[in-house]
Formats: C-alpha cells, sequence, structure tokens
C-alpha cells in the first residue's frame, strides 16, 4: 500500500477545551467516582483519533532525522504546526541553523507541511558523515493545560468517550475502535484519502 494523503476542509473558527468535567456533563454523569476511568478513555479517545487521522492533537515536540536536504521536506502530522529550526552539519562537523526567513512553508493539507528554500536561497551544504539534517517543531492544538483543539475534534471526543464509558466491558474489540457515525461525521474533514 502507499503513502496515505489527508484532507482537511477550511477550520471553522472555536476551540474547544476538554476536560473530565465537560465530558461527564457531555454524558450526564454527575458522580466523581468514575473521573480517572473518564480520564483515561478520554487519552485513548485522542489517541486513537490521532492515529487514525495522522494527526497531532496534543501539543508535540517534533525531531525530524533526515539524511540530506532534498528539495522539499515535508513535515507528517504538522497540523497547527510551528517550525522551530533545522540543523545541518556543516564541513568541518560543526552543527549550524540555517535561518528560518530563508525557508519557505507551504501547508500541505492540514496534517503535512512541505519546506522548501526561499527563491534565491539554497539548502547549504550537509555533510552526513557528522550527523543527520534535523528539523525541529512542534505540532497539534492542545497548549499546555487548557488542551484546546478544534470544537469537531472535542466533540467527537466526547462521542467516542461516552460509547466507551457506555458500553464498559461489554464492548468487543472490533466494535470498541470503530467510529459511531457521528464522530466520523465530525471527524469527515480530516479524512483518509
Amino acid at each position: 500500500m502507499g503513502q496515505e494523503y489527508f484532507y482537511r476542509y477550511p477550520v471553522r473558527a472555536g476551540a474547544v477545551e476538554l476536560t473530565v468535567a465537560d465530558v461527564k456533563s457531555n454524558m450526564s454523569v454527575l458522580h466523581d467516582a468514575d473521573d480517572a476511568k473518564i480520564a483515561r478513555l478520554m487519552a485513548a479517545a485522542i489517541g486513537f483519533l490521532e492515529g487514525e487521522y495522522g494527526l497531532s492533537i496534543y501539543r508535540t515536540d517534533v525531531w525530524l532525522h533526515i539524511e540530506k536536504f532534498e528539495d522539499c521536506i515535508e513535515l507528517k502530522k504538522a497540523n497547527n504546526c510551528e517550525l522551530l529550526s533545522v540543523n545541518y552539519f556543516d564541513v568541518d562537523g560543526a552543527e549550524q541553523e540555517f535561518s528560518l526567513a530563508n525557508v519557505r512553508q507551504s501547508q500541505f493539507m492540514t496534517n503535512f507541511l512541505r519546506l522548501r528554500a526561499r527563491a534565491g536561497s539554497v539548502w547549504p551544504a550537509h555533510y552526513p558523515q557528522f550527523g543527520d539534517v534535523v528539523v525541529k517543531y512542534k505540532a497539534g492544538w492542545a497548549v499546555g493545560d487548557a488542551e484546546k483543539m478544534p470544537v469537531e475534534i472535542g466533540q467527537a471526543v466526547m462521542l467516542i468517550v461516552g460509547e466507551w464509558y457506555k458500553e464498559n466491558s461489554d464492548t468487543t474489540d472490533t466494535k470498541k475502535y470503530a467510529l459511531s457515525n457521528g464522530a466520523a461525521r465530525l471527524m469527515s474533514g480530516f479524512k483518509v484519502i
């Protein structure tokens, strides 16, 4: 099977803070006895969506190691991406940082970011015997404790957690990891194509 690509329709304005209290309210759970369980289900649902849709929902530091500069460097899981640095090794084996002012970034679908040297610039000579080219970036929406993410993803997480919580131990693996129609529709803007 070849490479998978993701497409994202334009993101509507708005973000949601996803907390255990929000999820409990969505499920009409009034007691605190299952808070730890609900928190685990939230983490599992977010991990499931990250894997299924190729997203970085939680804010993540990524170090991409490549052997050499290519005309186009593709960053994966680079939604809501902040490029931090592009490091390489010069002829003397000294680590250098390529100026980000000379890097052109273009979002390729929601989850991919392409990097190219700007017009008038070229990628520097890199000597791989000293180490890899390292591209450092942050990706994802959930910043700090606020855990802000697009409304569609937050609502999909709440639906998934509600289904898993309701089903509890009666759920088969196949059924547990299938998205409901509601959650699938909410995530349709992130679908694999």
